[in-house]
């Protein structure tokens, strides 16, 4: 595909700038929070079978009470805790070669804010595996 444009003057060219940085950074914008959405849509559909899975089934209260279905939410806390550990510290390095907070940015392209606000061991598993790729390359 082929575009010419003919222009009678500058103004007409600085118009035309003005239009494309414009339109430029709508869609800008407009990919970004649609990448937002997505990440957040996949998060959510990841959290939502792991609730229903957790839920005990009704029995009666004697065997409520034998039972610890505590044990498991604890488990898989600790678990997304230990990787957050793990996390911290390869990113730590990270950003200690770079010089910059790239962390932050890996964590804001996932659509998050911090990674104290990543609970899904699958996206810290990512950003795990992002950091030591980029400390073995």
């Amino acid at each position: 595909m082929k575009i010419s444009i003919e222009l009678n003057s500058l103004d007409e060219l600085t118009e035309l700038q003005k239009i494309y940085v414009a339109s430029s950074n709508i869609l800008e914008d407009f990919f970004k929070e649609e990448v937002a959405k997505q990440f957040k849509e996949m998060n959510k559909d990841e959290k939502a079978p792991a609730k229903e899975e957790k839920k005990p089934k009704k029995t009666t209260k004697k065997a409520k009470t034998e039972e610890a279905p505590a044990e498991e939410p604890e488990e898989a806390n600790e678990d997304v805790e230990d990787l957050k550990v793990k996390a911290r510290k390869l990113l730590a390095k990270v950003n200690k070669k770079t010089g910059e907070n790239t962390a932050k940015a890996w964590i804001n392209e996932m659509a998050y804010d911090s990674l104290s606000d990543i609970k899904v061991p699958d996206t810290l598993n990512v950003l795990i595996a992002k950091a030591e790729e980029y400390l073995d390359a």
